[in-house]
């Protein structure tokens, strides 16, 4: 099967049930990566009172929540020598049955370095299996100095993932075998196992975490949000999301316009679309991100494809091919699969400025032989630490969310048919997505969510950004978003290639956000439009 196309017109798609790709951490602007997991310690110094904000809150939606919504956030150090305080809320683990078992929600505060007169703003990376704890702790000194003033920044890690009440569906052992499903499957025999790592991971969450493996729905994470919002004593909730955050932000809108503070939604999820049309959306902007970076590879010296572009399609071609047939020595009893190599290149779709040189790097190596600096390259987006565990549960945790999300099913044979199509169509990773659909199938809990538009009246605006060469939440899905909500502005960063953009290189993006979580006034523009560099002039 061919590999690589031309390079496609995203402007002309609709455009995760994806994979890895909108999932685990590579959702997270990887210019602010490197997050480490937090430790808390027991022992409990005295803590400053809670961030500022009104005492008043609001009832509770439903009186049988009344006690979630009064408790307080219990927080300690995490360590004796952290800055950061650690916590934990507890939540029902069915909102339609509050009275019955409760689970923990894990959150972190990076304190205000000035008066935090704004009170807080909650931020979640993505996924989803993101954790909102690392990404607060790494993200915090990427803030201007005046967003640090002005708010307390607090991550949560959404129910069944990282330090929250997690779900445990893997072995370190089958996460890998998970990571490495067959992508393209040639015979029977890989056929076969795609369908084994595939339809075996369900079961087996529901079996090791019965109870929260069926409750990870985004719909009950939004509600988490807002006993949130009640325990840190704020009458509105201020959020940052980032790709899949932007869908738990939407549906906090939708079921709480009220208590809608400032909203930012970057690298935006269309909410009308199902599994399916998410994978084929992500795969049309992959293969148009990949041929961008063909382009730009082939005017550094230090190419390793060469410095004629159809030439250099080829020799890329050629490789994954080679790859295919005799996967490539990496480490001691690991080899570097097709799967792998497709996997290490779409991860280095998501931020150019930072990883296109690690790629140009690592495909050296590999085309001579050595297969270790492109495996290394999904070790580190999937979190893998070198003895063979991993930092948290996102590779698992994003299929248990999405297949709770939507309700499209696909067998193994209907999958099968869509592989070849979506595969001739969209080379790069179409046949991938169209693998990945196949988990949801035997997911032993049903959707909890009919994709439809959000309009979410009544709320303040909301900004939604998008980025032009965004490959993992193209373009259109932030102008669906945008334009479904009633009081959506569009931030549009032309010829912005990587996922999402604030806190990036786009001076202008950067400057209207700030100005907006600040001060709270959005440009009067229904879709203000940045240039690839530089700024532009905001009015009052």
């Amino acid at each position: 099967m061919p590999r690589f196309a031309a390079q496609l017109d995203v402007s002309g798609h609709r455009l995760p049930g994806m994979r890895f790709y909108v999932g685990v951490l590579v959702t997270v602007p990887l210019v602010l990566s490197g997050c480490v997991g937090v430790s808390v310690d027991k022992v409990e110094p005295t803590i400053p009172a809670s961030p500022s904000g009104s005492s008043q809150v609001g009832s509770a939606p439903d009186p049988a929540l009344a006690k979630y919504y009064a408790q307080d956030v219990n927080w300690r150090r995490c360590s004796p020598s952290s800055s950061f305080l650690c916590g934990t809320i507890n939540v029902p683990l069915d909102y339609a049955k509050p009275d019955g078992p409760a689970i923990k929600v894990a959150v972190l505060q990076v304190q205000s370095s000035g008066d935090a007169r704004l009170g807080s703003l909650l931020m979640d990376p993505g996924g989803p299996g993101g954790s909102g704890i690392e990404f607060a702790a790494a993200a915090a000194g990427a803030f201007s100095p005046e967003i640090r003033d002005a708010y307390n920044l607090i991550g949560l890690d959404p129910r069944g993932v990282g330090q929250s009440t997690p779900v445990e569906c893997l072995t370190d052992k089958q996460t890998d075998d998970l990571i490495d499903a067959p992508s393209s499957p040639e015979n029977q025999a890989e056929e076969q196992e795609a369908i084994r790592v595939y339809t075996e991971l369900g079961p087996r969450c529901v079996k090791n975490s019965p109870q929260i493996a069926r409750y990870m729905d985004s719909i009950s994470a939004s509600k988490d949000m807002d006993v949130l919002r009640a325990s840190l004593r704020e009458d509105k909730l201020n959020y940052l999301g980032y790709s899949y955050g932007t869908f738990l932000g939407a549906l906090y809108a939708e079921q709480f316009p009220t208590h809608v503070g400032r909203f930012v939604l970057d690298g935006a999820l269309d909410p009308e679309l199902d599994n399916a049309e998410l994978a084929t959306g992500q795969a049309a902007a992959f293969q148009v991100e990949l041929g961008r970076y063909l382009d730009w590879c082939v005017q550094q010296r230090d190419c390793p494809l060469g410095s004629d572009r159809a030439a250099a399609e080829a020799r890329l071609q050629a490789f994954v091919r080679q790859v295919a047939d005799q996967p490539l020595a990496a480490e001691p009893s690991r080899p570097l699969t097709e799967s792998l190599l497709i996997s290490a290149m779409a991860m280095s779709m998501y931020a150019p400025e930072v990883q296109w040189d690690s790629l140009n790097r690592a495909l050296a190596a590999g085309l001579a032989g050595d297969g270790s600096e492109l495996l290394a390259l999904v070790d580190e987006t999937t979190e893998r630490n070198a003895n063979g565990t991993f930092n948290n549960n996102g590779n698992e945790a994003i299929y248990a969310v999405n297949c709770l999300d939507r309700p499209d099913r696909y067998d193994a044979a209907q999958v099968e048919k869509l592989a070849g199509q979506w595969g001739q169509q969209w080379p790069f990773i179409g046949d991938s997505q169209a693998w990945s659909l196949l988990a949801c199938d035997n997911w032993p809990a049903p959707a909890t969510y009919t994709p439809h538009k959000i309009v979410a009246p009544g709320t303040p605006d909301i900004l939604v950004i998008g980025t032009q060469y965004d490959p993992a939440t193209p373009y259109v899905w932030a102008q669906a978003l945008a334009g479904g909500l009633e009081n959506g502005k569009l931030i549009s960063w032309q010829g912005g290639d990587g996922h999402t953009a604030y806190l990036r290189s786009s001076a202008c993006v950067n400057a209207i956000v700030n100005r907006f979580l600040l001060t709270g006034k959005a440009p009067e523009a229904e879709n203000t439009v940045c240039p690839l560099t530089g700024a532009i002039p905001i009015s009052d």
